[in-house]
């Protein structure tokens, strides 16, 4: 049920947080700190790479809740996080050959595309650094190998581990994603997304990188 809430105040820019019937989950548009302060969305999101959320089922039988590790900071830490966020993010990109984007696959199932339409890859897994937007032209590496692909669909997985849906055979896979509705369609830093890559070589598995962007010109 939404709960009405007094109007935050970021700790860091002063911007006014709408709490106004909002949903305590992904959905909340801002993060509390370890002191009961608060961050907006746009500052959590510039150290949120250093700080991954995941979904967690505290108790058999209710739903998963976000664990967020950002709780246990103060707004006094914040302008050094920003800092190390950057040379954290850069370090990822440099280890990764200088992509824009890295999403790293952690569940894969394979799905056909049915008639006239390439198979699809379902990927679980973490935006290592950057963006991903519907309809991106990415690359899937895996070694010394890489082709072509395309997001098709994106989903924030506020599941624990991938997705039930993901784990059944392939042949309902596709389905399932049709009735399913995108919670965003973008894929950020930090959080757990399922990633739907319409590509002619569906072969995708644990480990796999899927990026985009170019690489730095030596």
């Amino acid at each position: 049920m939404p709960i009405k809430k007094e109007n935050d105040v970021c700790s860091v820019c002063g911007r006014t947080i709408i709490n106004a019937e909002v949903n305590i989950s992904d959905s909340d548009p801002r993060v509390t700190l370890k002191n009961g302060e608060v961050l907006c969305m746009p500052c959590a999101g510039k150290i949120r790479i250093m700080y991954p959320v995941s979904y967690k089922v505290l108790k058999k039988g209710r739903e998963p809740v976000p664990v967020d590790p950002m709780s246990e900071i103060s707004a006094d830490e914040y302008d050094e996080l920003v800092i190390k966020a950057r040379e954290y993010r850069e370090a990822i990109r440099e280890k990764y050959n200088w992509y824009d984007a890295i999403f790293q696959v952690e569940h894969a199932v394979i799905g056909k595309g049915g008639l006239l339409l390439p198979a699809v890859a379902n990927a679980y897994g973490y935006v290592l650094c950057g963006s991903f937007w519907f309809a991106d032209k990415v690359r899937i590496i895996r070694g010394g190998n890489s082709w072509e692909g395309e997001i098709g669909y994106i989903q924030r997985n506020i599941q624990e581990g991938y997705p039930d849906w993901l784990a059944r055979p392939a042949k309902y896979v596709k389905e399932e994603i049709k009735e399913c509705k995108a919670h965003f369609q973008n894929a950020g830093e930090g959080f757990p997304y399922v990633l739907m890559i319409k590509t002619k070589n569906a072969d995708l598995k644990p480990g796999d990188l899927i990026v985009k962007g170019g690489q730095k010109t030596l």
